[in-house]
């Protein structure tokens, strides 16, 4: 009954955003400026779910809490809604460029098809093994190897766009500060790990 619940909240999120997307379009109809709005919603919604589901463990060890608790009981489902939502903005921005092209599109930008193309790939990597079954499949250590290496490939993908765009419109300066804000959170708490770990013995040198 509990898997069932976490799941729900899955599908509860997506249907959520689906519903203000819907919304953004019975209200702009169908065209180029109504696809910006639901590229730039869908955007941020994406990049806050990856900022909760990456950062669970570490903000729930630096600042327990019954929020932090259930975010961290609940991070493989908020992370699968990141990759619903980040997959969507996909469509959308693809849609915007097949049907209402622009001269600057991103989807013509060799950089962005190659890290973003790979970048999405990952994604549905992480997303198709967040369930128990691929964990027994993979085994545990590669499983976490993939999802801790994957989680800092988008951390890096998201950040550096955010980054480079804050540069020149302030609006994106608090999500990139937020996303480098989860990294400290991070490094903090693998410092504290590596303090608290008992010394290795040196092995016994044969006479």
């Amino acid at each position: 009954m509990a898997r069932r619940t976490n799941w729900r909240l899955t599908v509860g999120i997506s249907a959520a955003l689906a519903a203000a997307w819907a919304a953004i379009f019975l209200v702009g109809a169908w065209n180029a400026e109504t696809l910006q709005v639901n590229i730039r919603l869908t955007a941020r919604a994406a990049v806050v779910l990856f900022m909760l589901a990456f950062g669970a463990s570490s903000l729930h060890a630096l600042r327990p809490s019954r929020f932090t608790k259930w975010l961290l009981r609940n991070r493989r489902y908020v992370g699968v809604s990141f990759a619903v939502a980040h997959f969507i903005h996909l469509g959308m921005l693809v849609a915007r460029d097949v049907v209402f092209p622009v001269p600057d599109s991103s989807l013509l930008n060799p950089l962005s098809l190659v890290f973003g193309g790979f970048a999405y790939l990952v994604i549905a990597a992480l997303a198709l093994t967040s369930n128990d079954r691929a964990v027994a499949w993979l085994g545990a250590q590669r499983w976490k190897r993939l999802h801790l290496v994957g989680g800092y490939y988008i951390w890096f993908i998201f950040t550096r766009t955010y980054a480079l765009r804050a540069v020149e419109d302030p609006f994106f300066a608090p999500f990139a500060l937020a996303l480098f804000g989860v990294l400290a959170m991070r490094l903090v708490v693998l410092r504290r790990k590596k303090r608290r770990a008992p010394p290795r013995k040196a092995p016994l040198q044969r006479a």
